[in-house]
């Protein structure tokens, strides 16, 4: 994934790769298949514990977090 900031300074003809995940996808349920911590969250006031979750989680983590796809890249 692209940071915002780094996709800023890119010239505008430049196609990126990897700069959007796939809505729908279930990135949590691969880690899990894995063996690992995934969570899915889809409510902001989540996103906290979740997140304390997977770090105290044993194993490699995945928080997979839903947002808006409207909100986001303003360049």
């Amino acid at each position: 994934m692209i940071k915002n900031s780094e996709a800023k300074k890119a010239a505008a003809d430049k196609q990126f790769v990897g700069l959007d995940l796939r809505h729908g996808v279930h990135y949590e349920e691969v880690i899990k298949a894995l063996g690992g911590y995934g969570e899915l969250v889809t409510d902001p006031k989540d996103i906290h514990d979740a997140i304390q979750r997977a770090i105290d989680a044993p194993v490699a983590s995945v928080v997979n977090v839903l947002t808006d796809p409207k909100i986001g890249f303003a360049f």
